[in-house]
């Protein structure tokens, strides 16, 4: 859940930041308000994969065993933080991928990895779901794609209630105070797929809460 008191950030007209602007309880609660929202946005990073330096020996990318249709990678699984009406929050991916030879193009498919499958060939016209464009270059570059739901956004996959509730699974965990519990959560996990000899370059996951109350 958000940790703002406002659940969103509040914009302020652009002579608060003056030095002779007077402060109230008001503005100063929604300032502090503001400084958690974007701790927020900013802080539940979920996935954050760099490219292994070549240097050092080590394949500077991951790709499809073989090449062609495949699966690349699987990052998490990580729990969700859910809205109060059962949706998640957003998450905002990025990807950098670049060709062996020939077209490519990458997915990443947010939802638990037992149902990447279904979306991986088909069923995946809906926002969980983000594909880049087509690309021939050899130069590892973050590539622009959108979800490919009707929303279509370049930037941000949205998850509905209705998904989460069939995602949700008991978990073992601990309490503050060490005790053992068990929680009902919804975890995912972000699994890459490519077309062509695709090669993963750099993935970055992170949860997004909003632009406004």
């Amino acid at each position: 859940m958000s940790t703002s008191s406002l659940s969103g950030f509040v914009d302020q007209a652009t002579y608060v930041g003056r030095a002779e602007t007077p402060l109230d309880t008001q503005l100063v609660r929604e300032l502090g308000n503001n400084v958690n929202h974007l701790q927020d946005s900013l802080g539940q990073v979920r996935v954050n994969w760099p490219g292994v330096p070549a240097n050092i020996g080590l394949a500077p990318y991951l790709t499809a065993p073989g090449g062609g249709f495949g699966q690349i990678a699987v990052f998490g699984p990580f729990p969700v933080f859910l809205r109060q009406d059962g949706s998640a929050y957003r998450l905002r991916v990025r990807l950098a991928g670049a060709a062996g030879s020939g077209s490519v193009s990458f997915k990443i498919i947010l939802a638990p990895f037992r149902e990447a499958r279904r979306y991986a060939r088909g069923g995946s016209a809906v926002d969980w779901v983000w594909e880049s464009v087509t690309i021939s270059s050899a130069t590892p570059a973050w590539l622009s794609g959108s979800s490919n739901g009707d929303l279509a956004d370049p930037v941000l996959c949205t998850i509905p209630a209705r998904e989460i509730a069939r995602w949700v699974e008991t978990v073992s965990t601990v309490d503050p105070n060490g005790v053992a519990v068990s929680v009902n959560e919804a975890r995912i996990h972000a699994t890459v797929t490519g077309i062509g000899d695709a090669r993963l370059y750099g993935l970055h996951v992170s949860e997004y809460h909003g632009d406004s109350a």
